[in-house]
């Protein structure tokens, strides 16, 4: 009998080959596999508040100062390179979802090769991932997964643009403008949409403490603009 059930179970792993060779040559059903689970991860998440904004708005300072403590570079020099989830969890911990789906795991010392180092390791890294998760034992995780995008862009028609996958996977928006200078168009035009569209979006005036002269007319300003 144990035979007999040895070969079975053979010859079901045999049958089982072809199929696991179609999986992972088939990029479709590897995508959506990726897809399904990033789905079912995020829905057994705490809320995934996602801070967007323009280059060098201060979206990493804040992010910094909810956490109490330097985690992320936000010298000017190097702004954000790649799509960052903060999560709790009991170990720090690095992981990396690179594009062909891979995740590896990284030591909390080496965070310099997805930020700030020019070394062509870090390069390499960089130019196949497709986003990263830091695990950090912090109360406020335990109720919120926080999310430092890279900076908005914009196309040849000048409209503001943020990945479509990363905008579908947050509950809420916290959009950071540099108190002074308020929404450009194209961000205005994107701003709409994503209203339009039922996002949960407010705005964060930052840099207020850097206006010395007629703060509460720059703010009425900005208060204006986005009514």
């Amino acid at each position: 009998q144990t035979a007999t059930t040895k070969e079975q179970l053979l010859a079901l792993v045999k049958s089982l080959n072809p199929i696991q060779l179609t999986l992972e040559q088939n990029s479709y059903i590897k995508d959506t596999t990726k897809k399904l689970h990033r789905l079912m991860e995020d829905a057994t998440a705490s809320t995934i508040v996602l801070i967007m904004g323009k280059e060098r708005v201060g979206k990493t300072s804040i992010i910094n100062s909810l956490l109490g403590r330097d985690l992320l570079p936000t010298n000017q020099k190097d702004p954000t390179y790649i799509n960052t989830f903060i999560k709790y969890g009991e170990e720090p911990e690095i992981r990396g979802h690179f594009l062909d789906g891979m995740i590896a795991s990284f030591d909390m010392s080496r965070l310099d090769l997805f930020t700030t180092s020019e070394s062509f390791v870090a390069e390499i890294l960089r130019d196949h991932l497709e986003y990263i998760e830091i695990y950090l034992t912090h109360d406020l995780l335990k109720n919120i997964t926080i999310v430092d995008s890279v900076a908005l862009e914009l196309d040849s028609k000048e409209s503001a643009y943020i990945s479509e996958p990363l905008l579908n996977r947050a509950d809420e928006i916290l959009w950071v403008v540099r108190a002074n200078t308020g929404l450009t168009d194209p961000e205005m035009l994107l701003l709409e949409k994503l209203v339009n569209r039922g996002f949960s979006t407010r705005i964060i005036a930052n840099a207020i403490d850097e206006i010395t002269v007629n703060r509460h007319e720059t703010v009425k300003a900005l208060k204006d603009q986005l009514s």
